[in-house]
């Protein structure tokens, strides 16, 4: 199975639309989306194709495919126009493994109970991150709207084997065996 993650749309149709353009080419089965969808929070400048609207228009599209948490910026008007469930935290096992779903803001990693082989998602830092610790993959697809740490627009491909860091113009920066 086949898993795409992302994180930080942050209301932007432009990158809405890129996420739907990546979706139709990779075809993936599950999408991991890990918060911070429609708003641009205080922190972010608010770009041009802020546009909250369209980017449900867009989501709405693939929410029988969508697997997501709650981010920071996501207000309780987002849980209600948004087409998917939004807990803090989420989990599904793919691939015999579990993928612990969370934003990142409020990190208690001793309550999410993670063991050998689990995958630990994550968005909120805005940084790409492909790490393993005591046996416990860590991911962060990095942001597809406001990027940091010099890092392009990015998401994750995750399948049976490996991981993949990949920018929106398609190019592997990082891959990661399982």
């Amino acid at each position: 199975m086949k898993v795409l993650i992302a994180s930080d749309i942050h209301g932007s149709m432009f990158y809405a639309e890129e996420l739907k353009r990546v979706i139709e080419q990779e075809k993936p089965d599950l999408i991991a989306l890990l918060g911070d969808f429609l708003y641009s929070g205080p922190r972010n400048p608010v770009k041009e194709d802020y546009n909250p609207k369209a980017v449900v228009d867009i989501l709405t599209i693939f929410h029988d495919k969508i697997i997501a948490v709650r981010g920071n910026c996501d207000a309780d008007i987002d849980v209600d126009v948004l087409p998917f469930a939004l807990p803090r935290q989420n989990e599904i096992v793919v691939n015999n493994r579990r993928l612990v779903l969370i934003h990142g803001d409020d990190m208690k990693l001793e309550a999410l109970k993670l063991k050998k082989g689990d995958v630990l998602m994550y968005g909120h830092t805005h940084l790409p991150q492909l790490a393993s610790v005591d046996g416990v993959t860590i991911l962060n697809p990095g942001s597809l709207s406001f990027p940091k740490g010099g890092y392009p627009h990015t998401y994750m491909l995750l399948d049976e084997n490996e991981v993949r860091l990949v920018d929106l113009a398609g190019r592997t920066l990082e891959v990661k065996s399982l």
